[in-house]
């Protein structure tokens, strides 16, 4: 008797295939929503790392930074809808004296990323003045934003505290969510 050694059939192969391709992508998926979560994990630290310096300044100065608009994440950059924003050195100078704002954050796509401080000297939130505000995107629609008193419109001269966990779920169709947490009821 002659003893004949088989093989694996095409079909056996091609399910081995199937399976590996099933796998693979199951885990493209995971990692991309991990990396996901963990991006946004860090621009939310860095935001409330931001504010917590900024209340230190207005606490220590009694008034806010000197300054309308700059661009905190200064290493990593600033921008929105086409505008990117140059160095503060008025708004650095000042922050300064409380100690290292975040340079750097982890950024997605040409537009919308970074973290802004926003000053707008008459804006009043639900009925008291809130001039100080940071702006900062997420990536991904209506991500939950991770730092409270959120403005529902941070361009508004009267404005409300968000009741969504975002000011807006997919800013300027950018598939971004923006979160514009105020600091209120400093002076």
């Amino acid at each position: 008797m002659r003893k004949t050694t088989s093989g694996f059939t095409i079909v056996e192969l091609l399910i081995v295939i199937v399976v590996i391709g099933i796998l693979a992508a199951i885990t493209i998926v995971a990692y991309n929503g991990i990396q996901q979560r963990s991006n946004n994990a860090a621009v939310i630290d860095a935001a409330s790392k931001s504010l917590r310096m900024l209340q230190a300044y207005v606490a220590a100065s009694g008034t806010p930074p000197a300054t309308s608009v700059a661009c905190i994440t200064m290493a990593s950059g600033c921008s929105t809808t086409g505008s990117a924003y140059s160095a503060n050195t008025t708004f650095n100078s000042n922050m300064a004296t409380i100690g290292t704002m975040p340079q750097r954050i982890p950024m997605k796509g040409p537009d919308h990323y970074g973290i802004i401080y926003y000053y707008n000297a008459s804006r009043v939130v639900s009925g008291s003045p809130t001039p100080i505000a940071v702006l900062y995107w997420l990536d991904g629609f209506a991500q939950q934003c991770g730092i409270p008193n959120l403005l529902a419109d941070p361009n508004a001269a009267t404005t409300t505290i968000s009741t969504n966990a975002y000011t807006a779920p997919n800013d300027t169709s950018t598939g971004k969510t923006l979160c514009a947490p105020s600091l209120p009821g400093l002076y």
